[in-house]
């Protein structure tokens, strides 16, 4: 379960704190939650994030940097903060089919992530001619409404539950 995080909840005090408390009440494995956090977060105290991230990772939980590819992009937010995914935001994928330079930047960005130990998860993917597209590029983590349209949490455990 991936969760967006607010740069509010990543400055509390106790965030690691309540993030381990809650999944101890629930009883949800650390390692089925990936927290969300946009690349601007590098505007934060950077060295208490990466404890923050460190603290969490050492129960399981994974760290994804979304919305990769706008705004602030930075190799130093990507070695710094030992994300477990590298989200490319959808920008890069509109035209991804007829733009070669926009495959190229994903390919890259792919590349890059490996290099730091990261997957990579390409958002925005609407259509099937994109999907194909990243198939063919081997990108094998993907979002998008070609999927699915956001649903609601019991709509979702319905659609588990039948397919059980």
């Amino acid at each position: 379960m991936n969760v967006n995080i607010a740069y509010s909840q990543l400055e509390r005090s106790d965030f690691t704190e309540m993030v381990q408390t809650l999944l101890a009440e629930t009883g949800f494995p650390a390692r089925n939650l990936c927290l969300e956090i946009t690349e601007r977060c590098r505007l934060l105290d950077i060295e208490m994030l990466q404890n923050i991230i460190v603290q969490l990772k050492s129960i399981g939980v994974r760290f994804a940097l979304d919305d990769f590819g706008t705004g602030f992009s930075s190799l130093g937010a990507l070695k710094q903060l030992h994300a477990d995914v590298i989200k490319i935001d959808r920008a890069f994928v509109r035209n991804l089919a007829a733009s070669d330079t926009d495959r190229r930047v994903i390919r890259n960005v792919d590349e890059l992530a490996d290099a730091y130990a990261a997957r990579t998860c390409v958002e925005g993917v609407e259509t099937e001619e994109i999907w194909n597209t990243l198939k063919a590029e081997r990108i094998s983590s993907v979002q998008g409404y070609f999927f699915s349209r956001p649903v609601r949490f019991g709509e979702f455990v319905r659609w588990c539950e039948a397919r059980k």
